[in-house]
C-alpha cells in the first residue's frame, strides 16, 4: 500500500512539473460565448462547449511548461496554406489557477485575444473583490470611506473591505472627473465569498458612464476552490 501511494505521489509531482495548471475560461461576452472553438491538446482535445459570459467553464487542461494554450477557431476559414486559425496564449507557470478571458478582437485572424489572471486562493481569496479595468482609463473605487485607484490597463486590483457579512456603500469614478461620480450603488459583502468586477463603459447614460460586470463566488459552491492552493 504504502509503495501504491509513493508512486502516486511521485506520478502527481512528476506531472505537475512538466504541465501547467488546468485552465478555466470565461468569455467576454454573448457573441464569443457562441464562437465554435477548440482547445488543442496533445493528449486531450475537445470542443469548448461551456463558454458563458457570467460563468467559468469547466478546466481544461493546461498546456506543458514552456508551451503555450492554443485555441483553434472552427468557425473562421484559415488561408491559404494554412492547417488552422489559431489563438495562442502564454500561461505564466507560477498560475495555479489560471483563468483565461476571451475578449473580441477584431485585428486579430481568430477575432479573439487572451487575457490570463491567477484566481488561486493566496492571491485572491475569501473576503476580496477584484476590479478589471476594461475602460482605458484609471477610475477611483470607493467602498467603505476606503478608496482604491484602478488603471486602466486591465491590471487586476484587489480590496478587501474587512468584517462580516453586510453591505457596503460603492462608487466609482473617473480619476480626472473624480468629484463626478460614474457609477453608485449598494452590494453585500461577504467573508466567506469572492468576486470578479470588470469596470465597464456604461451602457445606458440614464445609469451613468460606467457600468460594472461582477462574478461572484461563495465558499463552498466549488469543490475544487480549496484552501491548499
Amino acid at each position: 500500500m504504502k509503495t501504491l501511494v509513493l508512486r502516486l505521489l511521485c506520478f502527481i509531482a512528476t506531472y505537475s512539473a512538466v504541465h501547467a495548471a488546468d485552465v478555466r475560461i470565461l468569455a467576454w461576452d454573448e457573441e464569443v460565448a457562441a464562437r465554435k472553438l477548440t482547445w488543442v491538446h496533445a493528449k486531450d482535445s475537445r470542443e469548448i462547449s461551456d463558454l458563458h459570459p457570467l460563468r467559468r467553464s469547466d478546466p481544461y487542461p493546461g498546456p506543458s511548461k514552456g508551451a503555450q494554450v492554443v485555441i483553434r477557431a472552427d468557425d473562421r476559414t484559415p488561408q491559404e496554406g494554412e492547417a488552422a486559425v489559431e489563438l495562442r496564449c502564454s500561461v505564466n507557470p507560477s498560475f495555479r489557477r489560471p483563468l483565461l478571458i476571451l475578449l473580441p478582437d477584431t485585428k486579430a485572424a481568430t477575432g479573439l485575444r487572451g487575457l490570463v489572471i491567477d484566481e488561486n486562493l493566496t492571491s485572491f481569496g475569501w473576503g476580496t473583490m477584484r476590479f478589471l479595468n476594461a475602460t482605458g482609463e484609471e477610475v477611483v473605487v470607493q467602498i467603505d470611506q476606503k478608496a482604491l485607484r484602478v488603471p486602466g490597463g486591465w491590471k487586476p486590483v484587489d480590496f478587501r473591505p474587512g468584517g462580516k457579512r453586510r453591505n457596503v456603500g460603492i462608487r466609482i469614478a473617473l480619476s480626472k472627473t473624480i468629484e463626478t461620480p460614474a457609477y453608485t450603488s449598494v452590494w453585500e459583502h461577504r467573508d466567506d465569498g469572492r468576486s470578479l468586477v470588470f469596470i465597464l463603459r456604461g451602457g445606458d447614460p440614464r445609469l451613468g458612464s460606467l457600468a460594472l460586470k461582477a462574478l461572484p463566488e461563495i465558499k463552498g459552491e466549488d469543490a475544487t476552490l480549496t484552501t491548499a492552493e
